[in-house]
């Protein structure tokens, strides 16, 4: 997987600026870092591309925008083939609020016409869950979009990209921004899902079972939010009888000291 030369390195870069800022100092509500590259420098953004599929881009800061160049695609592109990147630290993922509304807003403009790109928030880790995705079409000339989305959860492992993929003509990116609309919980737990913790069958009808290694507390809420049923599990002890529930939509929450996991069932009969 391809990634940013280390600046200094000269390869592929054009630093036009008249003056350098340390990232966020003067947008101190944008989660992501150095959002309008003010700071010379393209870091701590990367250009992630698939090499191994055979796929090369390039990357430059011109008139302080991040320009980013495709050189050769797959011979199936896929839009996560190339990806502009900022993985997120740990200080700013506490800074993101579950049940908050978000926005992120950034301007671009792409070296053809209706030019596919996703805007994509997520999982940086196995089982790369998503949380926001957004396609939209960019234009030759550069314009500004803005995209609300709720915070439903988050993760210890987060990053925010630009997939871009589809295509072999250039995108600009600038200006770009992550900023708490409304709402939120702060003290929210921070999902950490393990790719083997499952809540099966489902549809269920008198019995789910949850493949859990370690002890949690499980909270069923029915779709007015009203908890109707709770019970302690572990690696031992792990389904629980559901057959007293009507037929309809709940929402299982499972909760230990090092996780928190929410799904959805339907009780079927």
């Amino acid at each position: 997987m391809g990634t940013s030369p280390e600046d200094g390195d000269g390869i592929g870069f054009t630093y036009l600026f008249e003056s350098c800022a340390p990232a966020n100092q003067t947008d101190p509500e944008n989660i992501l870092e150095n959002g309008d590259f003010g700071s010379c420098k393209i870091s701590p953004w990367s250009l992630y591309y698939h090499d191994y599929l055979g796929v090369s881009a390039n990357e430059m800061l011109i008139d302080g925008k991040w320009e980013i160049e495709i050189y050769t695609l797959a011979d199936e592109p896929q839009s996560w083939h190339v990806q502009p990147t900022q993985v997120l630290t740990e200080s700013q993922i506490n800074r993101l609020e579950p049940g908050a509304t978000y926005t992120i807003s950034f301007s671009s403009s792409a070296g053809s016409d209706n030019r596919q790109c996703k805007v994509v928030l997520g999982q940086n880790e196995n089982p790369y869950n998503t949380i926001f995705a957004q396609e939209i079409f960019l234009g030759i000339e550069n314009e500004s979009y803005s995209l609300d989305f709720n915070l439903n959860e988050k993760y210890t492992s987060m990053k925010f990209s630009f997939d871009i993929g589809t295509e072999s003509s250039s995108v600009t990116l600038d200006n770009i921004r992550l900023v708490k609309k409304t709402g939120g919980n702060p003290n929210a737990l921070i999902q950490n899902l393990s790719p083997d913790l499952n809540v099966f069958p489902n549809p269920a009808s008198d019995i789910i079972e949850i493949d859990i290694k370690q002890p949690a507390t499980t909270s069923i809420f029915n779709n007015q939010g009203i908890l109707v049923k709770t019970q302690d599990i572990n690696e031992s002890n792990n389904k629980i009888d559901v057959a007293s529930l009507e037929e309809g939509f709940f929402i299982v929450t499972i909760r230990s000291s090092h996780f928190a996991m929410t799904q959805k069932i339907i009780i079927k009969r």
